[in-house]
């Protein structure tokens, strides 16, 4: 179980609707977050994801 988020069966469930490359881009997403929160480092704005190029 993961302390940092809480994942409900309608979640576990949507998760496992979709395709395996996007929960996989969807974690590496979090434990980026996670990793740069945990080293009070905040992601330079050149390197943020940009609404038009999230899929």
């Amino acid at each position: 179980r993961d302390d940092c988020l809480y994942e409900n069966e309608d979640v576990q469930e949507a998760l496992r609707r979709i395709p395996a490359h996007v929960v996989d881009e969807r974690n590496f997403r979090m434990i980026r977050a996670i990793q740069l929160s945990c080293q009070k480092i905040v992601l330079p704005k050149e390197e943020w994801t940009k609404m038009e190029d999230d899929k």
